[in-house]
């Protein structure tokens, strides 16, 4: 008993997730793409076409403690986040980390990204009118 209490308690601790804020006054929403969809991350707004603002996602994955950094764990999230609520690219806003300092240098405890999710249409189409 004591060994799968152990084992659901470290497959919970395994887990990353996510959270969506939309933004904006517009009460049709774009339909979720898959969440292997190819998501464009971003250092700024586009400035070369029109695009869609849909929200913010706020994506966390455990730390690799002293052994590795899990920060692509969290961005691969951030994504998926992206992908599950319409969007194709995300402005990368934010990473933040929180550890403690070991015996054997920093231990990274928890990693968290934060960015705005953006549908941009292809270059030279028209961005479909959301549902």
């Amino acid at each position: 008993m004591k060994k799968t209490l152990w084992l659901v308690v470290l497959s919970l601790a395994a887990c990353t997730s996510s959270n969506f804020t939309k933004t904006g006054f517009e009460t049709k929403t774009r339909p979720p793409l898959p969440d292997n969809c190819a998501v464009t991350v971003l250092e700024s707004m586009p400035t070369d076409r029109p695009y869609e603002e849909l929200g913010f996602c706020s994506a966390s994955a455990p730390g690799g403690g002293v052994i590795s950094d899990k920060t692509p764990d969290a961005i691969a999230e951030l994504k998926r986040c992206t992908c599950r609520n319409g969007g194709n690219a995300v402005v990368f806003k934010s990473s933040d980390e929180r550890g403690m300092q070991s015996l054997f240098g920093h231990s990274q405890q928890k990693v968290m990204v934060r960015g705005t999710v953006l549908f941009v249409p292809p270059a030279g189409t028209a961005a479909p009118a959301p549902r």
